[in-house]
């Protein structure tokens, strides 16, 4: 029985040019591939290299290469992953899919690293390393990464339905706000560099942030104090009373109040036994009291007691 490796050591020579190539393609260019090109390449090489091999004996090598190469490339292309088919989530607004799921991820990674980058560019250098981002101008929901990038596409959405637009002329005083109105037309240029993009794809970028946080502060309102509150909270720093006050000796009083009976005793005391004082209100009786234990202890002073230990002598020693 013939080896399996009989017909490689026959077409040696032959065999080992498209190896050889397949090799240097492999370690040169599928590196610098992404997982999606794989199928296609990969196709076009296998085919290629095979329908070569079929048509070299009949001296078409070339054109049964050709051949190969163009079934490989559609084979390949069939099978080629599409990012987009993947739906993240489906919604009544729209579907996210998984392409834009990225993009929108990618959008707002941008958006506050411009955020940061601007704010930190419009501080005096010696104020730079202390300073903080501002969380108050970066977006965002506080939910997982997920969740709020779907709340964004959603308020979005809303926004839309509510015919809410924001200018170029907001987006510049957000920028203004946040900065204190510092940021250089330089600066500005050069973050905008720093996170890859253009001035206009920043604006474009920051307007669909600000749309959907103005339609998030539209729809759900923070909850405001009512008047009555803000009243309340003015007189208690602001409300101010002088009272005069005149002390009565209760012994002056005494003579006019009967002293009690026994019945009238006895009832006190079967109705407010098992009440404690200002239990029922400001001021209301009460009898009860609240449960006491008693303690004994015994403390020894270290020191005192050492004074009636005699000194230990060197007999004792010995």
């Amino acid at each position: 029985m013939a080896s399996p490796l009989e017909l490689f050591r026959k077409k040696q020579k032959v065999l080992m040019v498209p190896l050889t190539i397949l090799a240097m393609f492999a370690f040169i260019v599928m590196d610098q591939l992404t997982p999606n090109q794989f199928p296609p390449i990969l196709g076009m090489l296998v085919f290629g290299v095979l329908f070569w091999f079929l048509g070299k004996d009949r001296g078409k090598g070339t054109l049964f290469a050709v051949i190969g190469i163009v079934i490989g490339f559609f084979l390949g292309y069939a099978y080629m992953p599409r990012q987009g088919a993947a739906m993240v989530v489906t919604t009544t607004a729209g579907d996210i899919d998984q392409m834009e799921f990225q993009q929108l991820v990618k959008n707002r990674q941008i958006a506050n690293q411009f955020v940061i980058r601007t704010y930190y560019e419009s501080l005096p250098e010696e104020e730079r390393d202390r300073a903080q981002p501002p969380r108050g101008a970066l977006f965002g929901f506080g939910r997982d990464t997920e969740d709020d990038i779907i709340l964004e596409f959603l308020f979005r959405k809303e926004a839309g339905k509510m015919h809410l637009v924001v200018s170029d002329d907001a987006v510049s005083q957000y920028i203004s706000r946040y900065t204190s109105n510092k940021l250089s037309r330089t600066a500005f240029q050069k973050a905008c560099q720093s996170v890859g993009v253009t001035e206009g794809q920043i604006y474009d970028i920051l307007r669909d942030q600000l749309q959907a946080r103005l339609a998030f502060q539209l729809l759900v309102p923070s909850v405001a104090l009512t008047p009555d509150q803000y009243w309340n909270f003015y007189k208690k720093f602001n409300v101010r009373e002088e009272l005069e006050v005149v002390a009565l000796p209760v012994k002056d009083f005494e003579a006019q109040v009967a002293a009690p009976t026994e019945a009238a005793k006895k009832a006190f005391y079967e109705n407010y036994k098992g009440v404690f004082p200002n239990e029922k209100g400001p001021g209301s009786p009460g009898l009860r009291q609240p449960q006491r234990v008693q303690v004994e202890y015994l403390m020894a002073d270290y020191e005192e007691t050492e004074k009636l230990v005699p000194p230990v002598t060197d007999a004792e020693i010995k």
